[in-house]
């Protein structure tokens, strides 16, 4: 395991994670918080970069064909990343769940592996606008 870390997010609120026991922030993986901070990010809305995030126009108006689109999207905003070698192995699954609210939303599933190896399995969940 490689001795990067990054400060942990919370991939429904980005808010970082503090371990009150340790008096510290939890530590993270660089690939996990890449993957989590690109896929919660609007395209566009990045002033540092407007190419940088995830694009859900299709995916949100795409009906029967929206676990398809979704995982295209996911894949898209990540494509830079696999180019760089930052992340390996990209598997992009997508299914329907429910948020905290009860809401209807599309769960993007993201397993991968790190430039260092180090094993990427996170999950964001989008609401289901109709």
């Amino acid at each position: 395991m490689s001795g990067r870390y990054t400060r942990q997010f919370d991939p429904a609120t980005r808010d970082t994670r503090f371990d009150a026991r340790a008096s510290s922030w939890f530590a993270g993986s660089p690939a996990v918080e890449l993957v989590t901070a690109t896929l919660c990010t609007d395209k566009g809305s990045a002033q540092r970069d407007p190419s940088w995030g995830i694009d859900l126009a299709r995916a949100q108006n795409a009906g029967r064909n929206a676990k398809a689109e979704y995982r295209a999207a996911a894949e898209a905003a990540l494509a830079r990343y696999v180019t760089s070698g930052a992340l390996r192995d990209l598997v992009i699954d997508v299914d329907t769940g429910t948020l905290d609210t009860g809401d209807a939303a599309m769960v993007v599933r993201v397993r991968c592996r790190g430039r260092s190896g180090e094993p990427v399995d996170t999950s964001i969940s989008y609401p289901v606008t109709r």
